[in-house]
């Protein structure tokens, strides 16, 4: 799935609560995000593919994988 831009900016919203926070989750200054938001700043192509990543990634909603316990129980048999 790919997203536009103005997309990308949404999803980041939606998942991280407001734009503050998707700023801090893009390690980015809120004014600086700001700016790319509202067009007031250049948006080159690696900014542009890092925020539309980062909304692919935060729309994903993925669990961190549980962890993986090595120590197998025995199995009982069933008796009827």
């Amino acid at each position: 799935m790919e997203l536009t831009l103005e997309q990308a900016f949404e999803v980041l919203r939606s998942k991280c609560g407001n734009h503050v926070a998707a700023a801090r989750f893009l390690e980015l200054a809120p004014g600086y995000y700001r700016a790319l938001r509202n067009g007031h700043s250049r948006i080159n192509r690696r900014m542009e593919n890092l925020i539309i990543l980062k909304a692919m990634t935060a729309a994903q909603d993925l669990p961190a994988p549980a962890p993986v316990e090595s120590v197998s129980q025995p199995q009982q048999a069933v008796t009827g």
